[in-house]
């Protein structure tokens, strides 16, 4: 168990098999607003981020603008398509930089203002979903931080809630760590309300070096700071954010979470 929120060494014989992963979103509107590359949300960004990620897996990082040079090319083959798609890119971890496109998936579109916000406090009740907190708290380590193929803590805290991925209305769980601190959501970022401003989870506490959360924090949406899970409200506005839906506000739920967890338990012990 982690002596504190920092992230555990991971043996680089553990990533044998394992990608880096960066989902981005695909959309016709985009096209000619700045500073975005053709219908790419924030693709500078994630290029950044990959990047960071090589490094802290001691591998050097992509040549120069390649990822960016790869989505050009999507660009053009998907110059017909007038749909929105999440397009997840992988980069594996063979320090060759390889870059493959597994799978597109379309996603429905959004406001432009929920792309490009200009502040959190816009999106309140706008696509708001639910938000369970997590029974049990999560590892940090480099799979935590930096967003891979290996997703164990993610799908575990999902099925501890019961999120299967289309209920409605849609659901996230938040994680925490061993100190009771908020590392992130499953699938999002999220942004607590702390007096005037919101507070994202501080990079300390073991989450993602997310692309949205660099956006929000680069655009001054919010700061970084301790959230104690203990402090989280039933009802509590919240502001959930990735780099494919964007920004969007949700509401925490601790008691549905609870009346869950003991309709499971009834479940079992009538068995």
């Amino acid at each position: 168990m982690p002596s504190n929120g920092e992230p555990r060494a991971v043996v680089l014989s553990e990533t044998e098999s394992i990608k880096l992963l960066t989902c981005i979103r695909y959309d016709p509107c985009l096209l000619g607003e700045s500073p975005f590359l053709g219908s790419w949300l924030w693709a500078s960004l994630h290029a950044k981020r990959i990047d960071r990620s090589l490094a802290s897996f001691n591998l050097q990082p992509l040549r120069a603008n390649a990822l960016l040079d790869r989505l050009r090319q999507l660009e053009s083959e998907q110059a017909s398509t007038a749909k929105c798609q999440k397009v997840v890119i992988e980069v594996s971890l063979d320090g060759e930089g390889t870059i493959s496109v597994p799978r597109e998936v379309q996603v429905p579109p959004v406001a432009m203002h929920m792309l490009m916000a200009s502040s959190l406090n816009s999106l309140m009740g706008e696509s708001e979903w639910i938000v369970y907190i997590n029974g049990i708290p999560s590892d940090s380590n480099l799979f935590s931080k930096y967003k891979t193929t290996k997703r164990d803590i993610y799908n575990a805290a999902r099925q501890s809630v019961g999120i299967k991925g289309h209920e409605s209305p849609p659901c996230e769980v938040l994680l925490w760590n061993h100190q009771g601190d908020i590392m992130e959501g499953s699938i999002t970022t999220p942004y607590f309300l702390r007096g005037e401003q919101y507070v994202t989870p501080a990079l300390t506490c073991g989450g993602q070096d997310g692309v949205s959360r660099d956006y929000a924090l680069s655009h001054d949406l919010c700061v970084e700071g301790i959230i104690d899970r203990r402090s989280l409200k039933h009802g509590e506005h919240l502001v959930l954010s990735n780099a494919v839906r964007g920004f969007w506000s949700a509401r925490i739920h601790v008691a549905e979470q609870r009346q869950l967890r003991s309709n499971e338990t009834t479940a079992m012990e009538s068995r």
